[in-house]
């Protein structure tokens, strides 16, 4: 076997030269340094579900009833700080008596193991 350097770097410049920019064949670079776009057979990735991984919005929102956006850690700080807050008071919920236009608040507390409904005006 003969080797001919010349010959074998020209036919592999000529290969490569055949392949560049072409369908499944070497990417050539554009004037920034980087492959075009348009020699990628990248898809964008799909919108998140329930079901399938994908890409979300954040939502920073503690009240929206979207099922394809993500909560931020922060909002899901605000959800902690609530919850947090609810359990320290013995009577965290209100409502306003439609007949008198009275508001009361009410809760449950617990005394010996045994839990007991509590309610007062709020004056």
């Amino acid at each position: 076997m003969s080797w001919n350097v010349v010959r074998d770097v020209n036919a592999l410049a000529e290969a490569i030269d055949t392949k560049a920019g072409a369908l499944n064949g070497l990417a050539t670079l554009g004037l920034d340094g980087k492959v075009p776009g348009s020699q990628l057979s990248i898809s964008a990735p799909p919108d998140a579900t329930t079901i399938t991984k994908g890409v979300v919005k954040l939502n920073d929102s503690i009240d929206s009833l979207s099922i394809t956006e993500a909560a931020t850690a922060n909002a899901v700080r605000k959800v902690a700080a609530t919850v947090t807050t609810h359990e320290a008071e013995s009577m965290p919920h209100r409502f306003t008596d439609a007949t008198t236009g009275k508001q009361y608040r009410w809760g449950m507390g617990s005394e010996n193991g045994k839990p007991y409904y509590i309610q007062e005006e709020v004056i």
